[in-house]
């Protein structure tokens, strides 16, 4: 990467922490004159009314932060991100038209409530806009041996990839920084594998979103000291699930010999496999119980280690680590295990993990419940 390359990932990078630093306080104002709030219930872990239209800022930030960096290239003649951004212009402008649809989806969700039926055909017009671009997973199918399966399954395996990210997202963001934190961990992996590739404007784009996330994330988290929290809301985690299946599917897309050292789709995958790997065990309860899988309870892993009795805070941290050192560990090891073999691994952890969570969980109700029988 140049230094030319690094001054506008700087710029940018910057320009969203400051445009979204000035902005959240406005956003906070607007939502309690019009009462958009996010109330507590009993399936939220929050306690008071809380703005939810922090996601509405992440968008517009991006955007004209990444619009300042292109007009000062063109002003002072610097051609390089120029000429990539000409490269990539259809991948670009498609990424951006999905980001539109999901952020104008996010805003009528966060306001008015839209229902999963609409939301499910909004984001499958989304990521097909994507898809015809050319951003698609054209190699999986001989990563997964699936060699034999026609050409024309690439397109809703794609599609079926997407809106599961998108969605895994939107399903995890349920106690303060977990979303963020975790987005903010996979924009970081996802940048730096775009520098290795020396697709210097995708590592821009995804620096520029953690410089949209780490204001958020302090007011998300810390706000609650100064009565200024705030919560992303559907516009914010539909624009960054978005965002990182877009990425995501584009690093699959990259030569396999930029990144000598691990697997492309292992590397694409390992940031989001908690949020995913979430979505997959959640959907499963529902069905084994009966329940619709669209609509939403309280089984996320989240909830489950709060039920054990740790506090939101050590939660969020535990989960972020814990896809901080799941990631680190499988980049370490791909060379010597394989990918086959540390995906069966990772599964396999993560039902290990899920059974102890939940025998935790339930040792800890059997307590509560022989207390309260103890008190009568």
């Amino acid at each position: 990467m140049s230094v030319s390359w690094i001054v506008d990932c700087l710029s940018t990078f910057a320009l969203c922490i400051l445009i979204i630093g000035v902005a959240i306080p406005r956003v906070q104002l607007l939502a309690y004159r019009k009462n958009l709030l996010d109330k507590p219930a009993k399936r939220k872990v929050h306690k008071a009314p809380t703005p939810r239209l922090g996601g509405t800022t992440f968008l517009p930030a991006l955007m004209l932060s990444f619009t300042i960096v292109v007009a000062v290239n063109i002003v002072t003649r610097q051609g390089e991100l120029l000429a990539e951004v000409a490269s990539e212009s259809l991948p670009l402008a498609s990424v951006f038209c999905a980001l539109i649809l999901s952020y104008i989806l996010g805003v009528v969700d966060d306001i008015r409530g839209v229902g999963y039926h609409l939301k499910f055909i909004a984001q499958s017009i989304s990521v097909l806009i994507i898809i015809f671009s050319g951003v698609e997973l054209s190699g999986l199918r001989t990563q997964l041996l699936l060699a034999s399966w026609p050409q024309w399954t690439v397109v809703p395996l794609t599609a079926l990839a997407m809106v599961f990210i998108i969605n895994a997202i939107n399903l995890i963001d349920g106690i303060d920084g977990l979303a963020s934190g975790l987005c903010i961990l996979s924009f970081v992996c996802y940048g730096i594998a775009f520098v290795f590739c020396s697709q210097n404007i995708y590592a821009l784009l995804s620096f520029a979103f953690v410089g949209v996330l780490i204001p958020f994330f302090y007011y998300n988290v810390f706000g609650t000291q100064r009565k200024r929290k705030i919560f992303m809301g559907d516009t914010g985690s539909l624009t960054l699930g978005m965002m990182l299946c877009f990425l995501n599917i584009k690093l699959t897309q990259m030569p396999q010999d930029s990144l000598p050292h691990i697997n492309k789709y292992l590397l694409a995958a390992l940031p989001l496999m908690i949020p995913c790997f979430d979505v997959m065990r959640v959907f499963a309860y529902r069905l084994l119980h009966g329940n619709n899988p669209f609509l939403p309870d309280n089984n996320h892993i989240h909830h489950l280690l709060i039920r054990t009795g740790l506090s939101e805070r050590t939660t969020m941290i535990t989960l972020i680590l814990s896809s901080a050192l799941l990631t680190l560990t499988n980049v370490m090891l791909c060379n010597d295990l394989g990918v086959m073999l540390l995906l069966a691994a990772d599964i396999t952890l993560w039902i290990v993990v899920n059974i102890i969570i939940y025998l935790l969980v339930k040792r800890k109700e059997k307590r509560t419940n022989n207390s309260l029988i103890e008190q009568q």
